[in-house]
């Protein structure tokens, strides 16, 4: 049985949801799921962590587990903030080990849609920097998290 991990960031319960779908998906495809929801070690302000995701700071967040090894395939999610992803998942993507040659996913949640694509490059971007291979994206605005998204979820 293939083992999927799901890291994914969410301050207001969007990405969460998103997050929540994605693994009943999995689960009905037969995977086995592990998930891991980051937090950050302070909270900020909604303006502040949009300042920070713009300018690219990274957040200290609290124990994970940042070794990816005994995954056949990664799910990292994020909220867009400012056209970039959260600093928790930037943070996670930075110290994380293990992602080379394995197949990754992207999603996000957004509200207006103004900056999703240039956030989706910045994902793509960090995990290729870590020798994974983005095989697909998923972009779902916040009001679309509470129906059913149509999700293709592959292998």
């Amino acid at each position: 049985m293939a083992k999927v991990l799901v890291v994914y960031y969410s301050k207001t319960g969007n990405t969460g949801r998103l997050a929540d779908q994605i693994e009943q998906e999995l689960v009905a495809a037969g995977k086995e799921i592990e998930k891991i929801r980051l937090a950050e070690e302070k909270d900020h302000s909604f303006l502040r962590d949009a300042l920070r995701a713009l300018f690219r700071v990274k957040g200290k967040i609290k124990e994970a587990n940042f070794n990816l090894e005994g995954y056949d395939a990664i799910f990292f999610g994020t909220p867009v903030w400012a056209g970039s992803p959260a600093p928790a998942l930037n943070e996670y993507l930075e110290e994380c080990q293990g992602l080379e040659g394995k197949e990754v996913s992207i999603f996000v949640t957004y509200g207006s849609g103004l900056g999703k694509g240039r956030a989706m490059r910045m994902l793509k971007e960090m995990v290729e920097r870590k020798g994974g291979r983005v095989i697909q994206k998923l972009a779902v605005q916040e009001k679309e998290v509470f129906k059913k998204v149509e999700l293709k979820i592959v292998r």
